[in-house]
């Protein structure tokens, strides 16, 4: 008991190992007497506990510290992601060099075909000659 109280005076309680600490605990408890209760003994052990939560927390504030940092870099790869489906999209709509348009561009061919031949058509139709009138 009196390495607590020097650990408390001389504030080197942050340094102590955890069995350390259990064991303070461990000794405040058992040196009670049934009924009777040292303010002086329960103000060590709420210090005890104390530094047990500080380094909890500690603890607790690292590992939030690195699943935040993971956070980040999954929102960051999910934006340059987007940007580049954006830009993917927006080349294939305006017709970037570097995006292959061949679906659009045969559309395109088949609809200038279908025209050059109904041109075709209809000049062959308008060339033929029209046949005499029935004699009746």
């Amino acid at each position: 008991m009196g390495d607590l109280e020097a650990a408390i005076k001389n504030d080197t309680l942050k340094d102590a190992s955890p069995e350390l600490l259990r064991s303070y605990l461990s000794a405040l408890c058992s040196s009670r007497t049934a009924g009777s209760t040292n303010a002086l003994h329960v103000v060590q052990g709420l210090a005890v506990n104390h530094e047990f939560l500080v380094r909890h927390i500690t603890k607790l504030d690292t590992a939030n510290g690195e699943t935040q940092k993971w956070f980040i870099r999954l929102a960051i790869a999910s934006l340059i992601g987007t940007a580049v489906q954006a830009f993917v999209a927006a080349a294939f709509y305006f017709g970037h060099p570097s995006v292959s348009r061949s679906d659009e561009q045969a559309s395109s061919k088949a609809v200038q075909t279908n025209t050059q031949q109904h041109d075709a058509t209809s000049k062959v139709d308008q060339a033929k000659p029209t046949p005499p009138p029935a004699n009746q």
